[in-house]
Order: structure tokens, then sequence, then C-alpha cells
């Protein structure tokens, strides 16, 4: 992991992963006011860096109205995120898209589930802008980063950002 002009560099894939400074802060603001009781998330957005060959998070959305929060699970609905999504598409001249998924584990170290391995399989293999997504876990301790590649799920990094 690396970090430089205010933004974190995720691991190693086919394309690089950076994430910016203010979306780490905030998945460190959820860590530090989560009681983890109940999962929660939403979709990372950003864009391709041609220079760099390069991902950039620069944005996410949070859990919306319709969206189911429980104990072991989240589920998304489009609703809301959806919306988020196409104005964020346009304002940007159509230059940020879905790179993702994110959400929420009651674990010191987050590791994907059984039901998050198969969803995060089922979304890669939809049609989107770029051939690789990711998907972040938020746990009590550390982040984890993971994407889908030839249909299996590989962990990409982790991230200590907060001491509770």
């Amino acid at each position: 992991m690396q970090e430089q002009d205010d933004i974190i560099n995720i691991g190693s894939t086919s394309v690089q992963l950076d994430i910016a400074s203010d979306i780490v802060a905030e998945f460190s603001e959820i860590q530090r006011k989560s009681d983890f009781q109940k999962e929660t998330g939403g979709i990372l957005i950003g864009y391709y860096r041609s220079l760099c060959n390069s991902l950039l998070i620069t944005d996410m959305t949070h859990p919306q109205r319709k969206d189911l929060m429980e104990r072991f699970r989240f589920i998304r609905r489009s609703t809301g995120h959806q919306e988020i999504m196409d104005e964020l598409w346009e304002s940007s001249g159509y230059r940020k898209s879905y790179l993702g998924e994110w959400h929420t584990h009651n674990e010191k170290v987050p590791k994907p589930s059984t039901v998050d391995i198969n969803n995060w399989k089922k979304i890669s293999r939809r049609i989107h802008n770029f051939d690789e997504l990711f998907f972040i876990i938020v746990g009590i301790e550390c982040i984890g980063f993971w994407t889908v590649r030839n249909a299996s799920v590989i962990e990409i990094g982790r991230m200590k950002i907060i001491m509770r």
C-alpha cells in the first residue's frame, strides 16, 4: 500500500486500484462510529486514469432508505444508489463509473462470506465499463480489498486505518 498526493494505492492487479484519501477517511469514520450491529454498505464510484493504468475510487454511496441492513447481511437496492451514480456520471462529463461494492462486517479482520463471494462473482459477470471490479469489506480493525478474476475471488490487500 502506497500513499501519495492524497491517493492510497491498494494491491497489485491487472489495473492498479487507487483510493482518494477522503474516501479512506469516510471508511475510517464508519469504523469509528459504527457499533457493527447491522451491516451497512453501498457502491464504489470512480474513473480510469490512463496515464497510471489505474482506477481511482473518488466517491461512494451510503445505505439508502430501501436497503436492507441486518446483523449478518446487507442487501443493496438499486433505488437511491443508481440515482447517485447517474448524477455523478453526468456531472463528471460521463467519466465516473461503477467500480464495485463495499459493506461492513462485525469482524476485527473481515473476510468475505460465501454469500459475499457468490454475489461478487455474479456482479462481475455483468457487463461493466471496466474488466475488473473491486469489493471492500470494512471491519472493526481493518479494511479488506478483493477482486474477481477468472471466476475466482482474490484478496488484493488490507489496510488498518484507525485505532479503536
